[in-house]
């Protein structure tokens, strides 16, 4: 999404379906409707992460897909590589596995991208490696099983 929106909107914008969801519920917000958006994410087949503030403290419930709500706590999410939800100050952050908090969602975008090319290239040295492996078996007469 581009960085001015601040929020996806299904039916106004174009793209892909979320994987994941992290709800954040307004004041103007009612259960009714919390409800409602939960059960098209479940029709989606999305995990949902309902993030409840109160006063000096917040929770997070985790919507399954069986519909049923959980509370979460502050462990990691794994279907979000790992982060943990966290306030500071009166911000709701994304907390890495490094403890770098993460305030925007394209902050955090650019730190995935970042992880999935040195990944990407990692596997593409591994490949290569593998591959004069086989090289060298073949050519001391073995045939590997590959």
């Amino acid at each position: 999404m581009p960085e001015e929106v601040k929020s996806y909107q299904q039916k106004k914008l174009s793209g892909p379906d979320p994987l994941v969801v992290v709800e954040i519920p307004s004041t103007s917000d009612t259960f009714d409707g919390l409800l409602d958006k939960l059960s098209r994410y479940s029709d989606l087949g999305v995990v949902a992460y309902v993030v409840r503030s109160r006063a000096a403290s917040m929770s997070i419930l985790k919507h399954g897909l069986d519909g049923q709500l959980m509370l979460w706590g502050n462990t990691p999410i794994p279907e979000l590589g790992g982060l943990v939800l966290d306030t500071i100050g009166s911000d709701v952050v994304a907390l890495g596995p490094d403890g770098h908090a993460y305030r925007s969602d394209h902050e955090f975008l650019a730190r995935l991208r970042g992880l999935a090319q040195t990944e990407a290239a990692r596997a593409d040295t591994e490949a290569a490696r593998a591959a004069a492996l086989v090289e060298q078996l073949r050519a001391l007469g073995v045939e590997p099983a590959v």
